[in-house]
């Protein structure tokens, strides 16, 4: 915190503190009551300032662990799609591989013919090489979607765990602020119960010297 906001703090402080304690401040704060009461004020303002702090860490870390949910639900269902695609194409590879490919009339020569039906002599007409190359693309991207699913449920399992160590911290914060402020109330309340006594013995004492006279 900056000196010049620290100093408007403290000013904003004493207006709140006059109001409760105003026989602390008829000698403008100089005594060392005053300057106690205002520095614990300061301290309970910066605990609120830090449990803020906390709030939006929280609030950071809930949107943080939404988006991770998110991509995770993205992942999952692009590998749901891409086991359908894989499924939907063994499906139409089993009737493929049945088929018998009609034949070719006599005047094609030795080398259409092949490349027509697709054989070693041009690979990338073979459909069984292409059918291979396919599985291992398939199998690579299960691969890869499986280890990004892995990390981002390690992220979001890691963020869980500081979603949870920040809650704890958030309401042990919030616990410590109530004490100060309960604590400030209960010395306010004694303090003018104090002075609405001494008020009275005073009184009762000038009424006993008046009765005497």
């Amino acid at each position: 915190m900056r000196e010049a906001d620290k100093i408007k703090h403290i000013e904003e402080l004493k207006s709140v503190s006059r109001s409760c304690r105003p026989d602390l401040h008829n000698a403008e704060l100089t005594s060392e009551a005053s300057r106690e009461e205002i520095s614990r004020l300061v301290n309970a303002y910066m605990k609120k300032d830090e449990r803020l702090s906390k709030v939006k860490k929280f609030l950071k870390q809930q949107t943080e662990i939404q988006l991770l949910r998110q991509q995770l639900d993205e992942v999952i269902q692009e590998k749901d799609l891409e086991k359908h695609s894989d499924s939907q194409f063994r499906e139409i590879h089993s009737l493929t591989s049945s088929v018998v490919p009609p034949l070719l009339p006599y005047s094609m020569n030795a080398k259409e013919w092949t490349v027509a039906i697709g054989t070693s002599d041009c690979p990338d007409m073979d459909l069984a090489r292409q059918h291979a190359l396919m599985l291992q693309i398939f199998e690579r991207n299960c691969m890869n979607y499986n280890l990004r699913e892995q990390d981002l449920q390690r992220k979001l399992d890691e963020k869980k765990l500081e979603c949870e160590i920040l809650h704890r911290e958030h309401d042990k914060l919030l616990v410590e602020l109530a004490s100060v402020i309960v604590r400030q109330l209960i010395e306010q309340t004694l303090n003018r119960a104090a002075q609405y006594y001494q008020d009275l013995a005073n009184q009762a004492a000038v009424n006993h010297n008046t009765q005497s006279r």
